[in-house]
């Protein structure tokens, strides 16, 4: 029997206390999404708060259900118009940024779960729904069953109510995001400064045994503090890596050229 939804293989590997690896994703492109799946990610964040995936979703989810990684939508508010069209799409996982309190992370799970955990919104024949072809019930049970529903705590008010927000049934996992979460305190921005890390430390001790924590990284040394201290979803850049690669690229290439490489950059420091 065919599956009513599909299976969410990063919800069952964070079950099995498991680490989980994705890149999150601001360019609207299915074969970054096929060549993040050869690489071995686990998860794609589809990044409709800070990039261009919003009106691409449809073959941006499909790009990940055929590369093998879990989709996980980031939508840009709390509104339903963002969070209902991602869920009937087939999104495995649903990301929602500034969760500062209990009562907005049970108006997600109203939301985004179908009773009798929350009061989500019922078409059957949305892609999700596998167009009609299976039981309505199971469809909905299974739903519930597969979904990631992960709130953003990225604030210092949402560091206040942080075992409350996690507490909430439904709500799956937890994401920490330094850089809203620095700038509410008065942190430079740029690199996790040593200040901003630490609050993060105290909000992993502190959530780590309520519900799985995700944290954004670039370096080895975050991936093992963090790990540490019971983190076991990473997300990570894919704009920064490829940034650094063309960067990189076009340094060796011009290196080849030898003195006229030289001289071209002094040119161009001296404006001439």
């Amino acid at each position: 029997m065919t599956p009513s939804v599909r299976k969410n293989l990063v919800r069952r590997k964070l079950a099995r206390g498991e680490t989980v690896l994705g890149p999150n994703l601001q360019i609207p492109s299915p074969e970054l999404i096929e060549m993040f799946g050869l690489a071995g990610f686990d998860f794609v964040m589809l990044d409709g708060e800070h990039g261009d995936t919003t009106p691409h979703l449809s073959p941006l989810i499909l790009a990940c259900d055929a590369a093998g990684v879990t989709s996980i939508v980031r939508v840009p508010s709390h509104d339903r118009g963002w969070i209902l069209p991602a869920l009937d799409l087939g999104a495995g996982g649903l990301q929602v940024p500034m969760v500062e309190t209990e009562e907005q992370a049970r108006a997600l799970v109203h939301e985004a779960k179908f009773p009798p955990l929350g009061g989500r919104g019922l078409s059957i024949v949305p892609r999700a729904a596998r167009y009609s072809f299976n039981n309505p019930n199971r469809y909905r049970r299974d739903a519930n069953r597969e979904l990631l529903l992960i709130v953003q705590i990225e604030t210092r008010r949402g560091v206040e109510n942080a075992e409350a927000i996690a507490r909430v049934p439904g709500i799956d996992q937890v994401f920490i995001g330094p850089a809203d979460l620095g700038q509410s305190y008065g942190h430079p921005p740029g690199p996790v400064p040593e200040e901003t890390a630490r609050i993060i430390d105290d909000l992993v001790i502190r959530l780590a045994p309520i519900k799985p924590i995700s944290v954004p990284v670039l370096t080895t040394q975050e991936v093992a503090r963090w790990h540490r201290l019971g983190v076991r979803s990473f997300l990570t850049s894919s704009i920064i890596p490829l940034r650094r690669t063309f960067i990189d690229l076009h340094a060796m290439l011009r290196a080849g050229l030898g003195r006229e490489a030289t001289a071209g950059g002094k040119r161009r420091r001296s404006g001439r």
